[in-house]
């Protein structure tokens, strides 16, 4: 794939991020997820685009997601979204991209939650003291369910959304 295309579909993927991102803040919260806790539908775009693009480019959409919190949800929600959003990405792209990799798509999504939540526990932890740690049972099962739906998700969008026309002939 030339890079300028590849730079074009990562910023055509940000701005999918951004706006799922935007709509998910839209949901009715889910009466069995702790307070705070999204699906963290906007992270399968990033997961994607760690597996189609790359984790540099996954990367940028995690810091334009984040700035977009930023601008519309203040320094504490940006400080969560950049933390949760770089560190699972992180771990994400290393798993998806692994060769001879035994973690599925399901394992991946549900691994990338939990690392992500656990990020931001240590983010809330600095910002205001250790209670916040007693929340995490809480999180490692809303992880479980987001996880398994992301990585659901996740399996059906690589399946369909083919880029054959962004690739070099």
């Amino acid at each position: 794939m030339k890079k300028l295309n590849k730079i074009t579909l990562n910023a055509m993927l940000a701005v999918i991020a951004v706006a799922v991102s935007a709509l998910e803040g839209f949901l009715p919260v889910l009466s069995f997820m702790p307070p705070g806790a999204k699906l963290g539908l906007s992270n399968i775009v990033s997961m994607y685009a760690s597996k189609v693009l790359g984790i540099y480019y996954a990367l940028g959409i995690v810091l334009v997601k984040s700035l977009f919190v930023l601008a519309t949800r203040g320094v504490t929600a940006f400080f969560m979204s950049i933390s949760g959003g770089l560190v699972s990405t992180v771990i994400t792209a290393i798993l998806l991209n692994k060769e001879n990799r035994k973690t599925g798509f399901v394992g991946i999504g549900i691994i990338g939650a939990v690392t992500h939540n656990t990020a931001q526990i240590m983010v809330a932890a600095l910002i205001t003291n250790s209670g916040v740690f007693y929340y995490i049972p809480f999180l490692v099962l809303a992880s479980c369910i987001t996880g398994f739906v992301t990585g659901v998700l996740l399996y059906i969008l690589l399946k369909t959304v083919k880029i054959e026309a962004w690739r070099e002939r």
